[in-house]
């Protein structure tokens, strides 16, 4: 069950919350969201699998809450900068990039999420990509790992892989 439900994160999206549509979560849902990121502002509500997401600011910063139906709070994020990673992994993320743009050409990182599950730990999200492909990374035991790799036709426009649902 933990491990579906950090794919369904990992899957279910944080860039598309912006494009997808909106929707009203539940009362429960909703409710525990106030109580809970009181001061919240921009608030954009979106369904990812079972779980009601909500996109929003609060202290200047990006974040994300996941939560089913009863409002119970499933996992939260929120979107950091580089330099905020752990610095073994941070050196991590540097060496994959490297080695992945000897393969495939240069390689751009993506946002960096932290996302945090109550009795789970934190793991850490992003993506390399380029014209070509297109990577999800996690962090697993302290290690950027991919996730998922796709090659991209160069006429398509670049996707954000962390945002992208399980295919139905």
């Amino acid at each position: 069950m933990k491990r579906i439900i950090a794919l369904v994160l990992l899957l279910a999206g944080i860039s598309t919350l912006k494009a997808q549509q909106k929707i009203e979560p539940t009362g429960a849902a909703a409710s525990k969201f106030n109580e809970q990121f009181k001061g919240a502002t921009h608030v954009k509500w979106t369904k990812a699998g079972d779980l009601f997401a909500a996109d929003f600011n609060l202290e200047q910063c990006l974040r994300i809450a996941y939560y089913d139906k009863d409002g119970n709070l499933i996992a939260r994020g929120r979107k950091i900068k580089d330099s905020q990673l752990p610095m073994d992994l941070y050196d991590n993320l540097q060496a994959v990039k490297e080695q992945w743009s000897q393969k495939m050409g240069t390689l751009q990182v993506g946002s960096i999420y932290e996302l945090s599950q109550a009795g789970e730990g934190t793991e850490y999200v992003t993506t390399l990509e380029n014209d070509q492909v297109a990577m999800t990374l996690v962090s697993v035991q302290g290690a950027m790992s991919i996730r998922k790799k796709v090659k991209k036709n160069s006429a398509a426009p670049s996707q954000d892989l962390i945002a992208k649902g399980p295919q139905q």
